[in-house]
């Protein structure tokens, strides 16, 4: 008997007698031994395909209470009432970051001096060096919504500057006149990892 080249069937050859029912019996263990092969790698696929939305659907990394900010001459002093809100997702070479800081001015806030520099829970590439890694919207809430964008000047913290003041890094000053109670800052970044 010959086979098929690509999944080795058996089949009559013309030079083979003619034998319908071993014929038929071949042919129905040869096509069912492929689909139980093909049924493995289906079911295979559905654990790895599994597996990986399992990633996709965790939920970030808490990193809220490692998040300090520094600065460039002293940092600002958090106090009781401010929050900082930070998370983090590593997918393979890449980190998708975010925080939220809200400020309140009472309970010992202090902005401190100088322009801020900002944590990243992973180190980036040195490709990611003065690239901008994503938006940031601070609310003033004396004057008005400033945008701006978050850059790694290291590999392991950002700067942010402001569209408002171009050149203008954030920091002490505020976004545009003093910090006050209420104003906020919302960054979300994608950086490639070290």
């Amino acid at each position: 008997m010959a086979t098929t080249p690509a999944y080795g069937w058996r089949y009559l050859a013309l030079a083979d007698p003619p034998n319908i029912a071993q014929l038929g019996e071949d042919l129905a263990l040869d096509v069912e031994g492929t689909v139980q092969d093909v049924q493995s790698d289906v079911t295979a696929l559905g654990v790895d395909v599994t597996a990986i939305q399992a990633v996709l659907d965790a939920p970030g990394t808490d990193y809220s209470s490692s998040f300090v900010i520094g600065a460039s001459v002293t940092p600002p002093t958090k106090g009781t009432l401010t929050t900082y809100a930070a998370s983090y997702f590593p997918v393979g070479q890449w980190v998708d970051y975010g925080f939220n800081i809200t400020i309140d001015t009472g309970g010992g806030w202090n902005p401190g001096s100088g322009s801020w520099y900002f944590p990243v829970p992973i180190t980036a590439h040195v490709r990611a060096l003065a690239q901008a890694v994503g938006p940031v919207y601070v609310a003033d809430q004396g004057t008005a919504l400033v945008v701006g964008v978050c850059f790694f000047d290291t590999v392991d913290r950002l700067t942010i500057v402001l569209q408002s003041v171009p050149g203008a890094l954030l920091g002490a000053s505020g976004p545009g006149t003093a910090w006050a109670t209420s104003d906020f800052m919302r960054a979300s970044i994608r950086y490639e990892r070290a």
